[in-house]
């Protein structure tokens, strides 16, 4: 399971909320020139995709990692690094 509490993910969908309303905002009274609907649908917008971004980050905390990590923090999958020489192609004598 993630180390994403709930709090940290509720904490991650306002701060994004802020940024994304923003730019909603923005784009809409860019194309309409209304204050008034440029903050009706950006308050819409707000409110009803921070449950939805919240709500999909409490199911992605519950799916398990594609690769588990060793204790000295590499994955266990890793392939290890090959040195130059070895990429060169081999020649014959």
């Amino acid at each position: 399971m993630s180390n994403d509490s709930i709090s940290r993910s509720a904490m991650k969908a306002v701060s994004w909320r802020i940024c994304a309303t923003a730019a909603t905002f923005s784009l809409v009274y860019w194309l309409t020139g209304e204050l008034t609907v440029a903050a009706s649908v950006g308050g819409l917008e707000a409110v009803a995709k921070m449950v939805l971004y919240f709500v999909h980050e409490r199911f992605w905390a519950r799916i398990p990692a594609a690769t588990s990590t060793t204790a000295a923090g590499e994955s266990e999958h890793a392939e290890p690094l090959r040195s130059v020489q070895s990429l060169e192609p081999a020649t014959r004598d």
